[in-house]
This record gives structure tokens, sequence and C-alpha cells, in this order.
């Protein structure tokens, strides 16, 4: 989950190139109504989900859909969704192994998120947005050796901004 938006981030299995990793609503198909209402979906109707490519020959395949939300704290971080070619293919067995499991993943994943985040912000001025000595340090100890390795150059410009200390003050 990203604000109010989810992203599909991992996607494996045979027909992995039907799936976009672009972003979709809260609440939009599948994946984004169990997300949003924080309750599994046990054998869903696959043709709703939303991060489809429109292939009619393969989205006739899969039949059935088990989406589970992973809860954090704050609500839905996430939520994992499995396919399968037959319908009815899931039992509430597999539903109860994947919510036990969620109960553990879902605040596993609320944790990285905000540690990335946190990594992110520690970048960026707070004020501005722009990359600070922090993000610089860490751009020249990646570029300086692979410049080293590769023989090329790297430029650096510096300036100092009159009067920006007023202003940011």
């Amino acid at each position: 989950r990203r604000q109010d938006d989810l992203e599909p981030v991992y996607v494996l299995g045979g027909h992995e190139s039907l799936f976009t990793k672009a972003p979709f609503p809260m609440g939009g198909g599948l994946s984004g109504w169990v997300a949003q209402n924080g309750m599994p979906v046990l054998n869903g109707n696959v043709s709703l989900e939303a991060c489809y490519t429109n292939d009619s020959d393969v989205l006739t395949n899969l039949q059935s859909a088990l989406a589970v939300p992973f809860v954090g704290r704050k609500g839905a971080t996430g939520v994992l969704t499995l396919y399968h070619l037959d319908r009815s293919a899931f039992s509430q067995d597999d539903l109860r192994i994947l919510e036990a499991a969620s109960a553990h993943i879902g605040p596993a994943v609320e944790g990285a998120l905000r540690f990335r985040e946190a990594e992110e912000t520690a970048a960026r001025d707070h004020l501005t947005g722009v990359a600070n000595a922090r993000a610089l340090a860490a751009y020249l100890d990646r570029e300086l050796p692979r410049a080293g390795r590769e023989q090329s150059r790297v430029g650096l410009v510096d300036c100092d901004l009159d009067g920006f200390k007023q202003g940011n003050d």
C-alpha cells in the first residue's frame, strides 16, 4: 500500500506477464477491495482484478482467487492474492493458513515500509525536498568506484545561495 493506492510488487507464475505493476486505487479490483475492507476473499472472481492486462484468452483460464489482507497497526499494508486455473480451487484450510501467516506478515511489511520511508526522508531536506549531504555522500560512495572501474569522470557542482538561510529559517 502506498497512500491510497496498491502497487503490485511481486508477481510469480505461469501467467505473470498478464499482471501490470502499475498502482491502482484502494478499493479497485479484488485485491483493492480486500485491502480496503480488511476481509479475505475465498474463490473470488478473477476477472474483477485491477492489475490484469487485457488478454481474454488467458483471463478465462484463471478461475478462482484467494486474497488475504496484511494488516498492521495502521490498517491494511498489503494483500496476498493467489490465483488458480480451477473454479473453487481454494479451501477453508488454505484460507486459514494464509490468515495465520498474514497476522505476522502485516506488521513486518509495515515495519519494512516505515524503514524505507525513514531512509528516503533521511536523504532529503525536510523543507525543500532537495537531496542533502548524506544523499551526496551515498551517491559519491557508489559513483566514484564505478567511475574508477569504467575510467570515466564524475562531475560535482556546489552552489551557495545568498540569503537562503533567511528563507529557510
